[in-house]
């Protein structure tokens, strides 16, 4: 069996680890999003973990919900206090616990992802999930930034082209409740324009 360690990231405020097999370099091999940023190897604290289980793909019991999240159609449902989400297409598999803070992917050996097993959508529905448990909520919407402060429409209507902002994002976006204010978070799907 292949050694593995746990690599610490940041996005969002959320404090990751994530199991990455020896010899991978999630930040080259993985091609993870820009907004996740690498902590130091010595970074224990974490608000989600995620490791790897083969078994997860073979979890028993017909979904309770099915939906389309950006083109992907995922199915959920729950193994005693676990939950559980499936992508139809590829057939990647997560259980969580009711928490959402220690996450299993299960990835069959049919599936091509290759550059990284939480590649899009899942590190969309794994962060979404755990955001949720903190208080946020995701919103379908577009957003512009500048000088720390979000301008925030609901819906996919965007922007006028040529706009002077810092960043302009389109798509999902988190909104977690913080001390002072509220954190405007894109997903590592959400484009930037």
């Amino acid at each position: 069996m292949r050694r593995r360690e746990m690599r610490g990231f940041e996005w969002a405020g959320l404090r990751l680890r994530i199991e990455v097999p020896h010899g991978v370099e999630p930040e080259r091999d993985w091609q993870l999003p820009p907004a996740f940023v690498a902590l130091p190897d010595d970074s224990q604290e974490c608000d989600l973990q995620i490791t790897f289980d083969p078994r997860c793909d073979a979890i028993a019991g017909a979904a309770e919900t099915t939906w389309l999240h950006e083109g992907e159609i995922v199915e959920a449902g729950r193994v005693g206090p676990d939950r559980w989400l499936r992508l139809v297409g590829d057939g990647r598999t997560v259980v969580a616990d009711p928490d959402f803070r220690q996450v299993h992917v299960g990835i069959p050996t049919t599936a091509s992802c290759a550059t990284s097993p939480i590649a899009h959508p899942l590190a969309d529905l794994i962060l979404i999930h755990r955001a949720l448990e903190q208080g946020a909520i995701a919103l379908r919407a577009s957003a512009s930034l500048r000088d720390g402060s979000a301008l925030v429409l609901l819906g996919d209507s965007g922007f006028p082209v040529g706009s002077d902002d810092a960043a302009l994002w389109q798509g999902w976006l988190l909104l977690r409740p913080e001390a002072v204010g509220v954190r405007v978070s894109p997903l590592p799907s959400t484009r930037c324009m």
